[in-house]
């Protein structure tokens, strides 16, 4: 683990409906030699012992996001938007005047149509890294506005935590980084057969992919009832939960990676990592 990048490690499998945390998942873990050891796969309303609303929910996220001093978080949610429908200098005014620009998630869609003329456009980290959806797609959309809203811009303001690349990482701040699960898992050859859905063989390509990352000594899931957890989660919200930990592991021993990414147009309109 490189010096002043945290070990302590969340993944989180983001939603903006509206009992979000029932489909919110948390993996938790520590990085002992570039390996993730996960303690804990939850849902978030297990996880922070509230109510599923989503109202609830991520307020509460918030607050525990503020309370771990020194840790590194990966959220699957979109954090920003193309360059050219940013309307503003830097990231950090983008995402602080995000409630303001777009009172509801009405205006959020058609905003970002209009801007558009009905297309959907991509970041360049969206094309990189071959992200199934634009930030604004209809299928994605709660969760990039109700993420960067209620989630990135309390915490930016207060200046609770640094966002590789966009910020460096500071000691003893903690960090959020836009991660992608698909993205990782076509890197890796992974993405089909599907994985999300009830039947034996979805099941079935959960156990591979949670075998290969176990394999490859990405993870660690030393209990059998952590494994079940992941499994047996027919949605695939906490397999994409322990990938996003993954991923945020592997970028905390890579500081060279994140350094690469913080030039334009990523200061403006985020990055994504995989």
């Amino acid at each position: 683990m490189a010096d002043d990048y945290p070990t302590h490690i969340f993944g989180v499998d983001f939603s903006g409906a509206a009992d979000a945390g029932k489909y919110i998942w948390i993996t938790e873990g520590n990085c002992e030699n570039g390996c993730l050891l996960m303690t804990d796969c939850r849902s978030a309303s297990d996880f922070l012992n509230i109510p599923p609303k989503r109202d609830l929910t991520i307020p509460a996220l918030v607050e525990f996001i503020e309370s771990q001093r020194y840790a590194a978080f990966g959220f699957d949610f979109p954090f920003g938007l193309p360059k050219s429908m940013v309307g503003e200098r830097t990231w950090f005014r983008f995402a602080t005047s995000f409630a303001n620009r777009f009172p509801s998630i009405e205006d959020f869609d058609i905003e970002c149509h209009s801007a558009s003329g009905g297309k959907e456009w991509k970041r360049l980290c969206d094309i990189e890294t071959k992200a199934p959806f634009s930030p604004y797609n209809r299928r994605v959309m709660y969760q990039t506005y109700y993420g960067i809203r209620d989630l990135l811009q309390p915490l930016v303001l207060l200046g609770k935590i640094s966002v590789p690349p966009i910020h460096q990482a500071a000691p003893n701040l903690s960090c959020l980084l836009e991660v992608c699960p698909a993205g990782a898992l076509k890197a890796l050859g992974l993405y089909k057969p599907p994985y999300k859905g009830r039947t034996r063989a979805h099941y079935d390509a959960r156990s591979h992919i949670l075998k290969t990352l176990e394999n490859s000594r990405s993870i660690t899931v030393p209990s059998l009832t952590l494994r079940d957890t992941i499994l047996s989660n027919t949605l695939g919200d906490a397999l994409d939960s322990v990938l996003a930990a993954v991923i945020t592991a592997k970028a905390m021993t890579n500081p060279a990676y994140m350094v690469a990414k913080s030039g334009n147009p990523y200061c403006v309109e985020g990055c994504i990592y995989v």
